[in-house]
């Protein structure tokens, strides 16, 4: 994974840490006073600045409140921060297996960090987001999972408004915490797998999108750039794309059949940019007599559940959404925590799973 996170822990949030275990230890007690900047200032050997950084992470969490002409106090435990979580999508989860297994993911971090989770429709977004930072027994931290249609003004809302955001967008993000993945540097690792087997002409099954990016054109692109570096040329490569109004789960079964059929040059090796096109093509080529993986090797993306239990099972790309959705809740909750602005950007490595679709069973 690249990460462009921080690798050292501010003063001010050390600061924050000590003062934090003593108010929750009992060691400083509601409602005491805590001392003054300058005599902080002194005691620690840091600037002023510093300790009011560590002061606003505590208030910002409910832990203290600071009374003008009076002072900074422990907080009673009722007035202290519980932390919520607004997770947004934009479509539903029981729809789409894949985004189903990245909110579970999520939901379950959210829980065992003693996050209040609320998932929020994309457009529903702007009017819970307004009622939750009304709320000052809460904390809020906003989590953005596969939004195709993000809108960047709900971002700056937040922002203005003091709330973390994280974007999961499958893709690196500017002006954001952004989380991605590697889609190019998977694909490579595959097409490397099919070119190592001996495989020199192609077919590359792919499905248009109507969104100005999609996870199968950047994979498309990444399969067809790779194999012209390893000098395969255009005539041994042959693209068919799915139009977006199909159905995947159906429809790659008849592109399929149309593919081989007027076909005047076979293939020795298809690769799909998903496993739902991959396991329609492979019964497709099974039904009509193509063996697998003697005659063409076949490869999916993105290990669903469907994958190792096809016939054969699929070699593929794996991405463990669930893993996935855990994470993007941890890194939202270190720089809710972390409290200094700095932005991050995240790319993670997925992993080549091989199958029998492109080895054969081993003796």
């Amino acid at each position: 994974m690249h990460s462009q996170k921080r690798g050292y822990t501010p003063l001010y949030y050390g600061i924050a840490e000590e003062l934090r275990k003593k108010i929750l230890c009992g060691q400083l007690s509601a409602s005491s006073r805590l001392p003054n900047e300058e005599d902080m200032r002194a005691q620690y050997g840091v600037s002023r600045v510093t300790i009011r950084g560590a002061l606003k992470k505590l208030e910002s969490e409910g832990l203290i409140r600071r009374i003008n002409g009076k002072g900074t106090f422990v907080a009673e435990q009722s007035l202290r921060k519980s932390k919520r979580l607004l997770l947004v999508t934009d479509d539903s989860p029981a729809q789409m297996p894949h985004l189903h297994k990245l909110m579970m993911g999520a939901v379950i971090r959210a829980q065992e960090l003693d996050f209040e989770v609320q998932v929020c429709p994309g457009v529903k977004l702007r009017a819970q987001l307004r009622r939750a930072i009304e709320m000052p027994t809460h904390r809020i931290g906003l989590l953005f999972l596969r939004c195709r249609n993000l809108n960047e003004n709900d971002l700056s809302y937040a922002e203005k408004n003091g709330v973390v955001s994280v974007v999961d967008a499958g893709r690196p993000l500017s002006g954001c915490n952004s989380l991605a993945v590697d889609n190019a540097a998977a694909m490579y690792e595959l097409v490397d797998h099919l070119f190592g087997l001996g495989r020199c002409r192609f077919g590359i099954f792919t499905a248009s999108s109507a969104f100005p990016w999609s996870s199968f054109e950047e994979r498309c692109g990444a399969a067809m750039s790779h194999l012209k570096h390893l000098g395969i040329s255009e005539r041994q490569i042959r693209v068919v794309t799915l139009d977006e109004k199909k159905d995947i789960r159906t429809d790659a079964y008849t592109m399929t059949a149309a593919f081989f059929r007027k076909s005047s040059t076979p293939i020795d090796a298809l690769i799909c940019v998903n496993d739902l096109i991959a396991v329609q093509a492979m019964r497709w080529m099974t039904e009509h007599g193509i063996r697998i993986p003697d005659e063409v090797a076949v490869t999916g993306f993105d290990d669903v559940d469907l994958a190792q239990y096809s016939t054969p099972p699929l070699t593929t790309v794996r991405q463990d959404y669930f893993q996935s959705g855990a994470h993007a809740v941890n890194v939202l909750d270190g720089l809710m925590e972390a409290f200094d602005n700095r932005r991050i950007r995240q790319v993670r490595k997925l992993d080549l799973i091989v199958r029998q679709s492109t080895v054969g069973i081993c003796p």
